[in-house]
């Protein structure tokens, strides 16, 4: 027990470590929320112009929404008006609390005009559309608003040091909810408030954009051999399931009946909880012994949009409990895969313009044919950080059907093919000596 209450701790010290980190090169001030607001962090805040800085280490929201949104805005109370709104999201891995995973988007217009540059594990994007990427807890990421260097390094600069700071770090976490809290293996809860105070409360920090909740819902949801259920109020209601090649996905549409709004759940709950699939629907797919393409194909059937937002509010309105079936090995693996998929869709989906795994999958085969696919431009544009070298290797293994080439390879074959011209070039000069 005093073991594991130690590495719990040592893993929840190191979590408050690292930062996500936004700072200000604009020549105005711009205004932050830390969404869902847990002590001490940002609400309205104000990130002076001129080199303003706001930072906070990567924790859990709550148990509704767990992914984290730093909301940014150039107007005061922008993000309850309807103004322009950047969103930096991050999320902690729910197998593996060791990497967390990040993105940028715009919620809402472009309040910057794209001037952003957001510096992650993977290198400098310089757009405000970057898809999730998967980090350690050991980087620091930081978005510079309105263009410049980062202002921090890119990896926590005294990870020696933690355990000085147990103490009073530790002392702050234990009453939030950020503490990581063990999943329940194949069940999940969604919990409606009950109270007008806890509903306003839970808006403002949850959804500030939309009005409070009206109803009360209470459902636990879990996996069984026949689909994905929800139990509400202590009775299983119908469900609508979407069936594909040997699996079945459920969700119920008759559990809000209650509330005397029959299509609340479609409205509330199917849409996150589809988005949340789809941040995670290799890892389900795995578990069911399904075909990951075919399960992707029939979420992206049910919800068109699915995939195109990437918020890790949207998402935190569903908690994704996965039992655990495999060892670290076979995780690894699943959330290497992950990232591949993550990867091709990055290099791709302007070319496709699409964000479905399978469909550019399906494209490339359709547009190349054989011909050669080279890495190295679209990486350097989209993944900058990536070694080429190892998106080849993971991109022929995923792939193995595509004609894969990278920026080193093509280095290689030009040269190669530069000395066989010059060889030529050499010889054909011989002849023509001796022909004179």
């Amino acid at each position: 027990m005093i073991l594991h209450t130690a590495l719990l701790l040592g893993a929840l010290v190191t979590l408050a470590q690292s930062k996500a980190v936004v700072t200000n090169n604009c020549k105005y001030d711009v205004y932050a929320w830390s969404i869902p607001n847990n002590k001490g962090y940002a609400l309205n805040r104000i990130i002076t112009s001129h080199g303003g800085q706001y930072s906070e280490p990567f924790h859990k929201g709550t148990r509704r929404d767990p992914g984290i949104t730093i909301k940014l805005s150039p107007e005061p109370n922008g993000i309850y008006h309807g103004k322009d709104e950047l969103d930096f999201a991050y999320a902690i891995d729910k197998l593996d609390p060791s990497f967390v995973w990040v993105d940028l988007n715009n919620a809402r217009g472009d309040p910057f005009a794209g001037n952003v540059t957001f510096y992650t594990c993977f290198g400098a994007y310089v757009t405000p559309q970057v898809p999730a990427r998967k980090c350690t807890i050991y980087d620091q990421i930081e978005l510079v608003l309105c263009g410049g260097a980062r202002q921090t390094s890119e990896v926590d600069p005294e990870p020696e040091s933690i355990p000085r700071h147990a103490g009073p770090i530790t002392g702050h976490r234990l009453n939030d909810t950020s503490f990581p809290v063990a999943p329940k293996p194949h069940k999940q809860l969604w919990n409606k408030t009950h109270s007008v105070e806890e509903r306003q409360e839970k808006t403002q920090q949850s959804r500030p954009a939309h009005p409070p909740d009206t109803d009360q819902l209470e459902c636990g949801c879990a996996w069984y051999d026949d689909g994905y259920k929800c139990d509400c109020e202590h009775s299983t209601k119908a469900h609508t399931c979407i069936t594909t090649g040997a699996f079945r996905y459920c969700y119920s549409n008759e559990v809000a009946k209650k509330t005397g709004n029959p299509k609340a759940f479609a409205d509330k709950y199917a849409k996150p909880l589809l988005q949340t699939m789809w941040t995670y629907a290799c890892e389900i797919a795995e578990i069911h012994h399904w075909d990951c393409n075919e399960f992707k194909s029939a979420l992206k059937d049910a919800f068109p949009e699915i995939g195109k937002t990437h918020s890790a509010i949207e998402q935190g309105k569903v908690i994704m409990s996965l039992p655990s079936r495999r060892n670290h090995a076979e995780r690894k693996r699943a959330g290497d895969d992950a990232q591949i998929c993550l990867n091709l869709e990055s290099l791709f989906r302007h070319e496709f313009d699409t964000f479905d795994c399978n469909e550019i999958y399906k494209d490339i085969k359709i547009k190349y044919g054989n011909q050669r696919v080279y890495l190295g431009r679209k990486k350097m544009d989209y993944a900058p950080g990536y070694n080429s070298s190892d998106m080849l290797a993971e991109f022929e293994r995923k792939y193995p059907d595509i004609n894969w080439t990278s920026d080193e390879e093509l280095e290689s074959l030009k040269k190669a093919h530069n000395g066989t011209t010059t060889a030529m070039a050499g010889g054909n000069a011989k002849s023509t000596a001796r022909g004179t």
